[in-house]
């Protein structure tokens, strides 16, 4: 109190406000127009100068007495401004909406204030629940604010773990089994074939095969083997390391977009996102190194998802889904039926806005994706066709559709969410569990499985916790596990990186959280 009114946007005053201003903040399932029916948040405007102060969003503010905090929010002398969303008007100062920092954020239910660096706002209690909305930033937007942090931490952390073995090898990176003697020739066989010409039949696969079909599970639609073509052949054995380290940097880029929708600040992002890159799933699969394009592509399924629901930005879920197909028709089997759980689930949020034409708009977006991607998949599944390991014979069937034929199953399932991933091919915990090269790991570094598990005490309704409860359950069943690979009785958990992005983001969101 006792300070001039503030300036109006892009006018720069001396002092700023040391009373923070009580201000409305609506519903998160309903927008509300009516003063007095909204939770509240503290708007800290101390916290910067006024000129930082750009614009407040939102569909109702509480009245305030004149001079609260030292300002005036009547649309005389106020900074505040409500969005034009649902019919409402600004009521800021004359051309104060067109003043607006391109950092400001329009969110459903919530009040937003634009620093350059601070956060202004304050939700007391656990009632207003900022995460979960997932209006936050687009892609563009993030890409403005975001700069080459995380995947430059990422590149850092994957350099210095990779360094002291590349510098042993003398510039190669061994590690043992399938990656020495299928991943690495593969790799060289595939190079040397594409820049030869002979993209149709090899000879070189078992007696001959096709070798679109019989390398594009592999390694052959992946934009990072195609970065080792301008390389000649003796250089590629070279070039394995490097490209591990760049998918890792690419996991949390593209993992940071997704989180960084459903939390306040870049910081919690970046760590949901490093937690996503260097997962258990991912520090096991460097074994299966051509597992880490389905992590690098799929959070671009959920930002497509999120996308045309929330934002009627209609192409890039269509797009997501032919890229996701094309780089590996196999995991992306699992992830449409993770999709389709997301989708469902998510519904249950009411402010997400799904609504029946948008519904559709998923859906045709969808056959669009798997269209393009056809060029693909087509000749890739007539190919595995023959297959012994895809007939009626090799299906789930009575009881072991209900229970695992091993006890140890179960314990060994849980047990991967405490500890970091054991070798392939020889685990310690439950050496009988039968899951050897399985992908069985969903562990996250430094939180392990401490971070989801405040966010599901904490959260009371929510999309997110039903989500990770439904993929509990999933896999803990084997026939629903099998869902994610056609019901095979092979058991794999290779479908684990998806709800382990989610569970990066219960983590992003409990670390940010006060609450909790």
């Amino acid at each position: 109190r006792g300070h001039p009114p503030p300036a109006p946007v892009g006018v720069q005053i001396p002092l700023a406000l040391h009373q923070p201003l009580l201000v409305g903040v609506d519903r998160v399932d309903v927008l509300q127009r009516h003063a007095g029916q909204g939770h509240q948040a503290v708007l800290h405007l101390h916290l910067a100068l006024p000129h930082h102060v750009v614009v407040v969003l939102g569909q109702q503010i509480v009245d305030l007495p004149d001079g609260a905090g030292g300002a005036v929010l009547n649309g005389e002398n106020g900074i505040v401004g409500l969005s034009p969303l649902q019919g409402g008007e600004h009521v800021g100062e004359p051309g104060a909406a067109s003043a607006l920092h391109p950092l400001a954020e329009e969110a459903h239910g919530g009040l937003l204030a634009v620093t350059a660096r601070l956060p202004l706002i304050d939700y007391p209690g656990g009632g207003h629940r900022r995460a979960g909305v997932g209006q936050g930033l687009g892609i563009g937007r993030a890409a403005r604010v975001l700069g080459p942090l995380p995947h430059q931490l990422a590149l850092l952390a994957a350099g210095i773990m990779f360094l002291p073995f590349i510098i042993y090898e003398k510039g190669n990176f061994f590690f043992f089994g399938d990656f020495n003697v299928q991943q690495i020739p593969f790799y060289r066989m595939a190079h040397d074939a594409m820049r030869s010409g002979e993209v149709l039949w090899n000879s070189y696969t078992d007696l001959g095969a096709n070798f679109i079909a019989s390398y594009s599970f592999y390694l052959l639609f992946s934009p990072f083997f195609w970065l080792t073509l301008p390389f000649p052949s003796e250089m590629v054995p070279y070039l394995m390391a490097p490209l591990l380290m760049l998918k890792t940097a690419c996991m949390a880029l593209t993992s940071y977009f997704y989180i960084r929708r459903f939390v306040r600040t870049d910081e919690y992002a970046i760590i949901g996102s490093l937690c996503y890159a260097f997962s258990g799933f991912a520090t096991y699969n460097i074994f299966f190194n051509h597992f880490h394009e389905a992590m690098v592509f799929f959070p671009l399924l959920l930002i497509g998802v999120e996308e045309l629901v929330q934002n009627r930005r209609r192409g890039v879920f269509a797009l997501a889904v032919a890229v996701n197909c094309i780089v590996n028709y196999w995991f992306f089997i699992g992830e449409v039926v993770f999709v389709v759980l997301y989708v469902f689930l998510r519904m249950t949020d009411r402010s997400w806005g799904m609504t029946v034409k948008r519904f559709c708009a998923v859906a045709l977006e969808s056959v669009l994706g798997l269209c393009l991607a056809m060029v693909v998949l087509l000749p890739s599944v007539l190919a595995i066709m023959g297959n012994p390991r895809t007939t009626s014979d090799n299906l789930l069937y009575g009881w072991n559709f209900w229970i695992y034929s091993t006890v140890q199953r179960i314990p060994q399932i849980l047990q991967t969410l405490f500890f970091p991933p054991e070798l392939p091919s020889r685990p310690n915990f439950f050496p009988d569990g039968g899951a050897k090269w399985s992908s069985l790991s969903a562990w996250l570094p430094l939180f392990g499985v401490s971070g989801t598990a405040a966010f599901l005490l904490a959260a009371r309704r929510s999309w997110l916790k039903k989500l990770l409860f439904t993929c509990l359950f999933m896999a803990l069943v084997p026939g629903l596990n099998s869902a994610f690979i056609l019901f095979n009785n092979s058991y794999y958990a290779r479908w684990f990186y998806m709800p382990v992005l989610l569970m990066c983001l219960a983590t992003a969101t409990a670390l940010e959280r006060r609450d909790i």
